[in-house]
């Protein structure tokens, strides 16, 4: 909902809380947050993304078993 609302600050404060207990479903969502593509498709203005960052969020993620995040891993430029 906070993503939805633009407030992508205080999206990534919530999820790092929730990612924190290793939730798979969590991690992915903070990775978004740091994904560019991602942000752009919200149409975020302000926020800034973080390759790296997001890279190894999704790599978590993946390995807690959300497949989705193999896409997203492919599709972020180096």
């Amino acid at each position: 909902q906070l993503v939805e609302q633009g407030n992508i600050s205080a999206a990534r404060s919530m999820l790092e809380r929730a990612a924190e207990g290793g939730n798979a479903r969590a991690l992915f969502a903070l990775a978004e947050t740091y994904d560019a593509n991602m942000l752009s498709a919200w149409g975020t203005v302000g926020i800034q993304g973080d390759t790296a960052k997001a890279k190894e969020l999704y790599g978590k993620a993946l390995a807690g078993g959300v497949e989705e995040a193999n896409a997203r891993l492919k599709a972020l430029k180096p």
